[in-house]
């Protein structure tokens, strides 16, 4: 059954921390032909900046510059979880998965807890592959 999409919950060991970074959630970003603000631009798995300038009679589609202070960044790590060995069939390896924390739930966990993390399960795209060359 797929779960993708679906609210879950994965329990493991921490097995790796990664540090905090924080995270562009909504950008506003500054026309640079015009001088104009283009606000709320939703980010999603990569960074992304406005496809056209909102003033009409601008039409700028490439050059934008992000405004750091009036764009919304959140707290965002990765752990590495790990299936415990208790809840293992004998001989078998262990499974692990990466999952995404963020705001108040970054370093609350570390490497060696046992943990229950609730959340939605998603696919992230591997950007940095999606633009490789032979990709597609």
């Amino acid at each position: 059954m797929n779960k993708t999409g679906t609210l879950v919950r994965v329990s493991g060991q921490v097995v790796r921390t990664h540090p905090v970074h924080p995270e562009l959630v909504s950008g506003t970003f500054l026309c640079l032909a015009c001088q104009a603000e283009v606000r709320d631009i939703h980010q999603q798995f990569k960074y992304t900046q406005p496809s056209i300038c909102s003033t009409p009679q601008c039409a700028n589609r490439k050059s934008f510059s992000l405004i750091l202070e009036k764009s919304k960044f959140v707290d965002f790590q990765k752990v590495r979880v790990q299936e415990t060995q208790q809840e293992l069939p004998r001989g078998c390896i262990p499974r692990s998965m990466e999952i995404i924390l963020r705001g108040e739930a970054v370093e609350r966990a570390q490497a060696g807890d046992k943990c229950d993390f609730t959340g939605t399960l998603i696919v992230v795209p591997d950007v940095s592959q999606l633009s490789a060359p032979g990709a597609g």
